[in-house]
């Protein structure tokens, strides 16, 4: 069942999504919303395939201007015929390895096919003009594809070192956690990585699997990782969990990860991958988008610059209600480098906590929400409509 509201809070949307009337991304939602008595101008639309339509229909429409980005045309109707009625259309860039304007975020399946020739790309092009420009289109679309599947979902935010082994006991604390959050209603999202990251998502990847299947999953990503020099670099344990378990299908794990890295295999347990070409824009989205809080396990430099900016958003939330609580998970860690102290002595109207007690992070979080007006959803068949 669904987590109780406070009710002296109204309910609360943390994301209205940017799918707004007169942004249109399929040809259903288009007859959806307009008729050939709709005047389209300030329309947008994005990565519309039109090539289902008739010409002759195509011109009962008001089209003059409105703005086609990356969208494919009816036979007999060409950009150029478009702009010549007062249309903007924006078509994708050629000789880039990738769509630039989409209206969905990446399944597994299409990283699993597009990953690697991309990432070589970013590795081995000499990026020009016209390929910055079309990376950049790239991570717009991205982000309003998120920012679109956010709607109506709690996200929680668990971040830490992309070489933690997936032996060790915090990887297991990790996914277990995030199973427990996910369980109770929240959306995992991670910097889509490996370590830390793949931990979390494989957590929420198992929220609908029992306690056994769980640790046949740890022993299974345990397994096969004998020799190896650095794990993140070594995807065929968590190939292995798939075979297992399935792919990704509707589970609500969200991976944020960046061709920035592109020489580390992607996170496989991720349900969506936001995957930019911008470092800057991923860790932005990370810290902005976990308004119901976030975890730092163990973690190093990347680590360290997530959680001051995380504080550091945080003090821009002048209502207080939008601030999310910042929980530390390994005591011993965070005690022994110091971060924590300085974190806790620096934001004082902040909610800082440090813990290793599984329990009290779920508690703490579900308790912020329900004070926050955050509908919390654990029946996971909401997330197959995406």
């Amino acid at each position: 069942m669904d987590q109780p509201l406070d009710h002296h809070q109204p309910r609360r949307i943390l994301f209205a999504g940017s799918n707004e009337h007169n942004e249109v991304e399929s040809l259903k939602e288009f007859y959806e919303k307009a008729s050939p008595e709709t005047p389209l101008l300030g329309w947008n639309f994005q990565a519309v395939d039109f090539s289902p339509m008739k010409k002759t229909e195509w011109d009962t429409y008001r089209w003059s201007g409105a703005t086609f980005l990356g969208c494919t045309f009816p036979q007999g109707v060409t950009p150029g015929s478009c702009r010549d009625i007062g249309c903007h259309v924006f078509e994708n860039p050629s000789g880039v390895p990738f769509v630039a304007f989409r209206a969905k975020m990446y399944t597994t399946l299409e990283m699993d096919s597009l990953d690697d020739e991309i990432g070589k790309y970013y590795r081995e092009t000499d990026r020009k003009f016209s390929s910055r420009m079309a990376e950049a289109f790239h991570d717009f679309s991205m982000r309003d594809a998120m920012f679109d599947y956010l709607e109506g979902k709690i996200p929680v935010s668990i971040m830490g070192s992309h070489s933690l082994l997936r032996g060790s006991d915090h990887y297991a604390q990790l996914v277990k956690l995030a199973r427990k959050l996910a369980r109770a209603g929240f959306l995992i999202v991670t910097g889509g990585g490996n370590g830390a990251m793949e931990a979390a998502n494989l957590g929420a990847y198992l929220a609908n699997h029992t306690d056994e299947e769980m640790e046949e999953a740890l022993q299974i990503i345990r397994t096969g990782n004998e020799g190896v020099e650095h794990e993140f670099l070594h995807p065929a344990p968590a190939q292995n969990v798939i075979k297992r378990f399935g792919w990704p299908t509707h589970m609500p794990s969200l991976g944020i990860p960046t061709w920035r890295y592109s020489q580390e295999p992607f996170n496989r347990f991720s349900t969506y991958h936001a995957k930019f070409f911008s470092n800057a824009q991923r860790e932005d989205a990370l810290c902005h988008i976990a308004r119901a809080g976030i975890v730092f396990g163990q973690g190093g430099p990347g680590t360290r610059q997530e959680i001051f900016q995380a504080c550091c958003i945080n003090a821009e939330q002048h209502d207080l209600i939008n601030r999310c609580p910042l929980i530390f998970l390994d005591s011993e860690f965070y005690k022994a480098n110091g971060v924590y102290d300085v974190v806790k002595k620096n934001n004082p109207d902040q909610d800082v906590s440090i813990t290793d007690d599984l329990d009290f992070v779920v508690q703490h979080l579900v308790d912020h929400a329900n004070r926050s007006g955050l509908h919390l959803q654990t029946d996971f068949d909401y997330l197959k409509e995406e």
